[in-house]
């Protein structure tokens, strides 16, 4: 059976690091990353105080039309604290049944095309060329790209803490990425590019 899937995309032109949020208020496609003092937990709850207060985005459109919200809406959630940046997606789906099959099927493998996937695009450098890209499936499985001259190589799966779980109206990831390990600090304060999207099975 050949597989299909829907891209849903979240472009934010830019994340900042360090900055108040009201200093982005109004300014297009920004998020600011909220400052936490105490960690969430990795489980794919969601349950932490710090997720209810992150900033957060929302309005993930079709990938080939911007002006078109997808009927299954994803929550992207950001914030960090003196050692990780932190980021939670709440992915809703509709037909729930098909999915558990789909995400049964994959054996708990990575299969971008079957059940879902959420990925994430950090361009620190800010020039579209040197991002890193990482890819984290429902199944709790995950798989990273990164340019081929890349130093940060060193940042792979052994350090790149995830987790996935099903609710009863979706999926939930998320993520602790080491900031020293993207060449971040608490205290950087500058602008990058950054970007969520949700690959979303068709199940055709």
């Amino acid at each position: 059976m050949k597989k299909s899937c829907l891209w849903i995309a979240c472009l934010l032109t830019a994340a900042v690091l360090g900055v108040p949020q009201r200093e982005v208020q109004g300014a297009a496609r920004r998020l600011a990353a909220t400052k936490t003092d105490v960690a969430p937990t990795i489980d794919g709850k969601l349950d932490d105080a710090c997720w209810k207060s992150a900033a957060k985005t929302t309005g993930f459109s079709v990938y080939k039309n911007a002006d078109e919200l997808h009927p299954e809406q994803t929550i992207g959630r950001v914030c960090y604290d003196g050692d990780n940046l932190y980021i939670s997606m709440e992915c809703k789906v509709a037909e729930m049944d098909l999915f558990r099959k789909c995400l049964a099927e994959t054996a708990g493998k990575f299969k971008y095309f079957q059940a879902g996937v959420i990925e994430v695009f950090l361009d620190t450098n800010h020039d579209r060329k040197t991002f890193q890209q990482y890819l984290l499936h429902a199944n709790g499985s995950s798989h990273i790209t990164l340019p081929k001259d890349d130093p940060l190589k060193i940042l792979n799966e052994e350090h790149l803490v995830s987790a996935a779980i099903l609710t009863d109206v979706g999926y939930n990831v998320e993520m602790s990425f080491p900031l020293a390990m993207l060449h971040l600090t608490p205290d950087t304060a500058k602008v990058w590019g950054f970007n969520l999207n949700r690959a979303h099975d068709a199940y055709d």
